[in-house]
């Protein structure tokens, strides 16, 4: 009796884990993320716009930095969500590296190459991207 007792009690714990869904590894999907990141493009390349041809001034570099900023701090106090904030992290570095750059270049009295700002472009493009992928998957999770 002990035993099939045992039994019993094993089968109601695994149907109550499986009705319990998939163990989730990341965090869940968040709307306001996914709007935020689907706007950055549009900042960024409106911010790259301008500093093309232009001397440099730390403002031109605000409303992306914002940006980014204020998604990593919507993103902090998401759980399992250290995939998101690598991601958000190298986007700071990437745009830091974009005014270090300009910096540098306006005190040579030199500006910025076209080329410089397409491959800038590019490289936001595809980090922004692959956050997007992110939250896309979190949306999808969601909706099983």
């Amino acid at each position: 009796m002990l035993s099939s007792q045992r039994v019993a009690l094993a089968l109601v714990a695994l149907l109550l884990l499986a009705g319990c869904g998939a163990l989730t590894l990341t965090a869940p999907y968040d709307l306001t993320t996914d709007q935020r990141l689907a706007d950055l493009p549009v900042i960024i390349n409106a911010s790259l716009d301008l500093i093309a041809g232009s001397v440099y001034v730390p403002t031109l570099y605000a409303s992306v930095r914002h940006g980014i900023d204020a998604l990593r701090l919507r993103n902090e106090v998401r759980v399992k969500n250290a995939g998101m904030l690598v991601i958000l992290d190298g986007l700071a570095r990437s745009w830091e590296a974009v005014e270090e750059a300009h910096r540098t270049a306006s005190q040579r009295r030199s500006p910025i190459s076209p080329a410089f700002i397409a491959g800038v472009r590019e490289s936001l493009r595809a980090q922004v991207g692959h956050a997007l992928k992110l939250e896309a998957e979190r949306r999808e999770r969601r909706l099983w």
